[in-house]
């Protein structure tokens, strides 16, 4: 019986974590290059029984960092099992469902179906869906805009790659994030805490790429300009589903990315292809 869960959504279990007591005895995860699949006991030897030693050392039991299961083993198998709630006598051998595996140190729990009462999981049963982790944020103009549906699609949505500029500067909301060496992607060292911000699904993100010596400009696509017959530029912004017409002065254009000039912020919306009644700017 499942006695009891010691996480739920957006929890972040750890390697060596305590995630779950089932019929008396606690489930450990644990971070190995595959899970576990059979009952170790003295003299097997292979990858699983390293791992095994592995694990009982990172416990800071007395374990042989070798492939075979030693008396040495068994006596800090022994003693784990004891912290645990197994019985000596069966804690002599080990036993895989022991240990939850985790694919990675650590992991961030989207969701989780376990329910305190319930009969335990049977072996090889998903305990909980682990939130997807972002490998990489590259930066990128999208040819089209991009709509919500699109922003979740398994298919790639078209786009073009952007190099940032040496002085700018890329913020998600508030928040500003450092640039890889090549200043076309987020850094990775701190992808995790991007990844945090996002929703799982989706494969999109929009973030704003400005320059703090001057924080009147902007970056925008360059097919958001409107150049009404008067020979005046504006963008079209969407405030509070009103659609409205803000000037700009063009300051640079490359790669199909203009930098401008004018009275925008964070709140505004700017359509990629106004309407077509918005051919002033006035």
């Amino acid at each position: 019986m499942l006695q009891r869960v010691n996480f739920s959504g957006g929890s972040t279990i750890s390697s060596g974590d305590s995630v779950a007591r089932v019929s008396g005895v606690d489930r450990v995860a644990f971070h190995s290059e595959e899970p576990f699949y059979r009952p170790l006991t003295l003299g097997d030897t292979g990858s699983d029984v390293a791992a095994l030693n592995s694990f009982l050392r990172s416990r800071g039991l007395s374990a042989p960092d070798v492939d075979r299961f030693t008396t040495q083993t068994r006596t800090a198998l022994i003693e784990f099992g004891r912290s645990i709630g197994v019985p000596t006598a069966v804690g002599r051998d080990f036993d895989p469902g022991w240990l939850v595996y985790l694919p990675r140190e650590v992991v961030i729990v989207d969701s989780s179906d376990l329910t305190v009462g319930a009969q335990a999981p049977s072996p090889g049963t998903e305990l909980f869906n682990a939130r997807p982790v972002l490998e990489a944020a590259v930066l990128v103009q999208f040819q089209e805009p991009v709509t919500e549906d699109e922003q979740s699609a398994s298919e790639p949505v078209s786009s073009l790659p952007i190099t940032a500029g040496p002085d700018e500067q890329l913020f998600v909301g508030d928040s500003e994030y450092p640039f890889s060496e090549a200043m076309d992607a987020v850094a990775a060292d701190v992808l995790a805490d991007l990844g945090e911000r996002l929703d799982p699904a989706a494969r999109v993100i929009t973030v704003t790429l400005r320059s703090p010596s001057d924080p009147m400009s902007w970056l925008l696509p360059s097919a958001s300009l409107v150049q009404d017959a008067d020979g005046l530029t504006c963008v079209v912004v969407d405030v509070r589903g009103i659609s409205i017409p803000v000037g700009v002065e063009i300051v640079a254009e490359r790669d199909g990315i203009v930098t401008v000039r004018g009275e925008l912020d964070e709140s505004m919306k700017v359509l990629v292809a106004a309407p077509t009644e918005y051919r002033s700017c006035r």
